[in-house]
């Protein structure tokens, strides 16, 4: 499992870190500690954690104040301006964290198949196989210990790194995950779609639907 995509959905599955990454990502100019923890109604000392976490994963940094005479200089942070990501991964990621802030920002989920934009043109041909093992493959970096069934055929995700946030917010965080699984599947072209996301089936347990298309009929059904 790849930590740094761990790192990314643990961090953003906080809704405080959330508040914080939107409000510096709008501010126009650094921020320190004392104007962050005020706009985002928090303390000081909650506010200084959160940031070394949004720090550590890459999305901020922190630079000192130049300042003149003795004292320790004031830490002010500014969200990361990323540069335009080079692969699907990449992409995808840095579509769904702006999903995600949006979505807070307004309040609504995610639209359906926001995502599929990301997914770009750079597809090989495939068959079934290759997508569920495309499919599965994400999943299980992104840390959802993901398993396959056939029959009917359905993923089953038994852990959600961004539980506390999916809890609280379930439309929400389940609508990206499932642009995330459609987008995943469009970059290998081949007869499987999503039919939808079935959240929290059981208490830690996930299911999403598939549908597989019938090239002799061109009708979609679920197998």
């Amino acid at each position: 499992m790849s930590p740094g995509r761990v790192t990314t959905a643990r961090v953003l599955a906080s809704r405080s870190r959330l508040v914080i990454l939107r409000l510096l990502r709008t501010s126009g100019s650094a921020l320190d500690i004392a104007d962050i923890a005020a706009e985002a109604g928090l303390h000081a000392n909650t506010t200084r954690e959160h940031l070394q976490q949004l720090v550590d994963a890459g999305f901020v940094v922190a630079d000192p104040e130049h300042r003149e005479g003795r004292g320790r200089p004031r830490m002010r942070y500014q969200a990361v301006e990323r540069p335009a990501a080079s692969n699907f991964d990449d992409r995808l990621r840095s579509r769904m964290i702006d999903l995600l802030l949006a979505s807070y920002e307004s309040g609504q989920p995610a639209p359906p198949r926001s995502l599929d934009a990301a997914a770009g043109s750079q597809s090989q041909p495939s068959l079934k196989d290759s997508q569920l093992a495309h499919l599965e493959l994400h999943f299980e970096d992104l840390g959802f210990d993901p398993e396959v069934e056939d029959d009917p055929l359905t993923v089953h995700l038994y852990r959600c790194p961004m539980m506390t946030l999916a809890r609280r917010d379930t439309e929400l965080v389940c609508s990206v995950h499932e642009d995330l699984a459609r987008s995943v599947l469009a970059q290998q072209p081949g007869p499987v779609s999503v039919d939808r996301l079935e959240p929290f089936v059981e208490p830690h347990h996930c299911v999403l639907r598939l549908t597989v298309e019938r090239s002799h009929d061109g009708s979609n059904s679920a197998e």
